[in-house]
């Protein structure tokens, strides 16, 4: 299954995708075109894989993965790592990167990590090598920005809405501001399978 379309009930309809499985295909450049894909991670028909990006050095591949719900904007989506090229990867959950003992979003851990992207290059880092991640999260940031137990809403898209007033303790209710944010991720066998 690819996954199936939903609709986002609101002022406007919004368009997003939920129980996505999870391809790889190689492309050939000669023909300009895509081969036959091969199956990662199958969903369950609830469970949620997307917004796959493969490491600059080809070895790493990552990806969201969420129990339930879209892809849009999902509190319970993770960034998950796996070694590209296995025959039956296994997905390592970056717990580190994930993981935040606040409450937000109505419970602890639930920060909307999406949309994970690598940075360009590799690093050296104490004699190993490291990889930069990003992804957008809704994390509380220091005193400045609260997120605790707000809604998840997002800015309009056209001047004609009424644009959401972001969190700032005063408003009811507010809507989670999200942040970009980076973390370092171990290159070795060993660093990847703990999540390091």
């Amino acid at each position: 299954t690819a996954g199936y379309w939903m609709k986002h009930a609101g002022p406007r309809d919004d368009l997003m995708f939920a129980g996505a499985s999870l391809y790889t295909a190689p492309w050939n450049a000669s023909s300009n075109a895509l081969g036959a894909a091969t199956l990662l991670f199958q969903s369950n028909g609830t469970d949620n894989y997307y917004y796959p990006a493969y490491s600059p050095d080809g070895s790493l591949l990552a990806f969201n993965y969420a129990p339930s719900g879209s892809n849009f904007h999902n509190p319970l989506a993770r960034v998950k790592v796996v070694v590209a090229g296995q025959a039956s990867p296994t997905a390592v959950d970056l717990a580190k990167l994930n993981d935040d003992p606040t409450v937000q979003n109505g419970a602890a851990g639930r920060v909307t990590n999406s949309w994970p992207r690598w940075s360009p290059f590799v690093q050296t880092y104490k004699s190993g090598n490291i990889l930069w991640i990003t992804m957008s999260s809704t994390r509380n940031y220091g005193l400045d920005i609260k997120n605790d137990g707000n809604q998840n809403c997002y800015p309009s898209e056209s001047p004609n809405w009424v644009t959401p007033v972001f969190s700032d303790n005063k408003v009811n209710p507010p809507c989670t501001r999200t942040q970009l944010w980076m973390a370092a991720v171990k290159l070795d066998a060993a660093g990847v399978a703990a999540g390091q």
